[in-house]
């Protein structure tokens, strides 16, 4: 069985975080929640094993290795590669 879940996320390079807190990526401001299908490797390993961790209507900060993100490729231009990468993290629903 697939789990489905619906998160609001911001996420940033810890790198950047630390210098001027600019985030790469946000769902709020997209103004619509993340949808993926749980531990069926669609996102990354460190969102599939920390959101399988959380209850709805939780809310987390989840600091993600780059073993557990993008590795060494890194998302060229956006995010460095083998960059620890922090998430705020609130799942609102799962099904």
């Amino acid at each position: 069985m697939v789990v489905h879940v619906r998160v609001c996320i911001r996420g940033f390079s810890s790198q950047w975080q630390l210098e001027d807190g600019t985030e790469f990526d946000s769902s709020y401001k997209k103004n619509r929640p993340f949808q993926f299908p749980l531990g069926v490797g669609r996102v990354i390993q460190g969102w599939d094993e920390g959101v399988a961790q959380m209850s709805k209507g939780e809310k987390a900060v989840l600091t993600i290795s780059g073993d557990y993100g993008y590795g060494a490729r890194g998302v060229p231009g956006v995010i460095p590669p083998n960059a620890t990468l922090i998430f705020e993290v609130h799942l609102e629903d799962f099904h």
